[in-house]
């Protein structure tokens, strides 16, 4: 057994042939810790980072996980998740190594977290072609979270490509009932009627959909839904009402004709005689040659129902003429009002022309200076993050970033670009080593973000004087070239003891 003495010589000889990028004899010396305590956690995560370190990814990734499994079994949740997005920064398509970050989420009661990585769990099984795991796995997340529309959406279109119709409608259908209990009456909600009535017959819902259409002015969708549901139209009197007022508007006087004797026969054969000659009265109001005809029908329906119609007949051209006038009204008051402004301008203009040029201001004297205040002594602050850890956490966002773009998953990829380039910036300004480092991939993820694309690659060069400044003791030359290229390259590894990870 290695005892406490032997074992901090290995790691402080392990530490500086590190530093020193020996990295083969590194992991030798932490090997012989291993040998004799292979549960050494510590120990274990330093030889994966220099795996990493030396481009072995696969060795890397194995013992990252081997690591993580134990601190999950041990009920090391947080510790397993850091572990975890570690692995993934190396492969982001790890399928296992996804499912079993997001069911750690879930574990530790990380709710949207979990349906995040879900998610993007879900995604890339599909790009592997496997469809009904992918399924499963937004079935999940829908039971996550029930009410989550977007969740519902992307099930439900999962459900339609893989052919299973009735599981996509019922789907769409659970998304109305959410919108509904809302309160919403917008066009998502018109959306997701029309995602359920192009499979299936809904009265109620076919309802709802035309009140939205007519109420937002689109009387073609009204009539086009009205004309792939007409046995429903024909016969329900709210949506005959619609129909008649629409064709109306659009002055094809004879099929609103139509549509509304179709209402009063409806209405007075129900009963519903106010109904069935209100109905009566707008056949009047756009055709009064119709009278006897229409009177005739009246007169059927019961005695005095003719001078009822004349009537609502004369309420309702009384009612019109008020509504004519009280436009005409409006409209002539928006002339005058135009006309007035356009006055005030016109006057204005002209005193401006007359008014002479202001003189210059003149200049107050200088007021003699305060006394400078003694700077106050600022308090104790933590020790500040170094630019090394803050340059290793923005590239590690910015490569997890590039892999997400290429997988298509645009927000995912969005959240780490935009972190590391928080970073950048902030390096950026502050100036020193880095900087240079910084701009490069401050112009790769503009680049990236104005592209939209992931397949359009853009490979920047950097190049910075070897001795780092001029002789008057300026700053280091920076030269920034950002041009494209077909295929990106790999970042070149680098020894510099800033870029060291630690887990520690």
């Amino acid at each position: 057994m290695t005892t406490i003495l032997n074992k901090e010589k290995i790691l402080e000889q392990a530490r500086i042939y590190a530093d020193d990028g020996k990295f083969d004899k590194a992991i030798s010396e932490y090997e012989k810790i291993l040998l004799a305590d292979p549960s050494d956690l510590r120990v274990k995560l330093r030889v994966a980072e220099l795996y990493t370190k030396r481009k072995q990814i696969t060795d890397a990734i194995r013992i990252y996980r081997e690591v993580a499994d134990s601190y999950s079994n041990e009920g090391f949740y947080l510790k397993a998740v850091t572990v975890l997005k570690n692995v993934l920064r190396l492969n982001p398509t790890l399928i296992d190594v996804n499912q079993m970050l997001a069911e750690l989420y879930e574990r530790m009661g990380l709710t949207q977290d979990a349906i995040r990585q879900y998610g993007i769990l879900a995604a890339t099984l599909d790009q592997k072609g496997e469809g009904e795991k992918a399924l499963e796995i937004r079935k999940k997340i829908v039971d996550l979270d029930p009410a989550q529309e977007d969740a519902r959406v992307k099930l439900a279109e999962m459900y339609q490509r893989e052919g299973r119709s009735e599981e996509a409608v019922d789907q769409y259908a659970a998304i109305v009932t959410v919108y509904e209990s809302q309160g919403k009456k917008d066009l998502k909600l018109a959306d997701m009627y029309e995602k359920v009535l192009a499979h299936r017959d809904n009265t109620e819902m076919l309802k709802a959909l035309c009140r939205i259409y007519d109420k937002l002015g689109e009387k073609k969708k009204v009539l086009k839904w009205m004309e792939q549901a007409k046995s429903i139209a024909a016969v329900d009197p709210e949506l005959l009402e619609i129909q008649a007022r629409i064709y109306a508007s659009l002055n094809q006087i004879e099929t609103a004709r139509s549509k509304y004797l179709a209402l009063a026969e409806i209405e007075r054969n129900d009963g519903r005689i106010e109904e069935a000659l209100s109905a009566y009265a707008e056949i009047l109001m756009l055709m009064p040659g119709e009278d006897e005809k229409i009177f005739r029908r009246a007169d059927e329906m019961r005695e005095g129902a003719v001078d009822e119609l004349k009537a609502i007949v004369e309420k309702r051209r009384k009612e019109q003429a008020a509504i004519e006038k009280k436009m005409e009204e409006e409209k002539k008051r928006q002339e005058e009002e135009g006309k007035r402004k356009e006055e005030e301008e016109r006057k204005a203009e002209g005193e401006k022309r007359k008014k002479p040029a202001a003189a210059a201001p003149k200049i107050p004297a200088a007021k003699p200076a305060a006394p400078e205040a003694k700077p106050a002594v600022p308090a104790a602050q933590p020790p500040p993050v170094s630019d090394a850890a803050k340059i290793k956490e923005a590239d590690q966002g910015f490569d997890l970033g590039n892999v997400y773009w290429k997988m298509g998953l645009k927000d995912e990829a969005r959240t780490e670009l935009e972190k590391a380039q928080k970073i950048y910036e902030g390096i950026s300004l502050k100036g020193g080593r880095d900087e240079a480092r910084a701009r490069q991939r401050l112009n790769l993820i503009e680049s990236l973000f104005k592209g939209g694309k992931a397949e359009k690659k853009i490979e920047a060069k950097v190049e910075v004087s070897a001795k780092g400044g001029s002789a008057s003791g300026g700053k280091p030359k920076v030269e920034a070239k950002v041009e494209k290229k077909p295929e990106p390259k790999k970042e070149e590894q680098k020894t510099d003891k800033s870029k060291k990870i630690s887990f520690v």
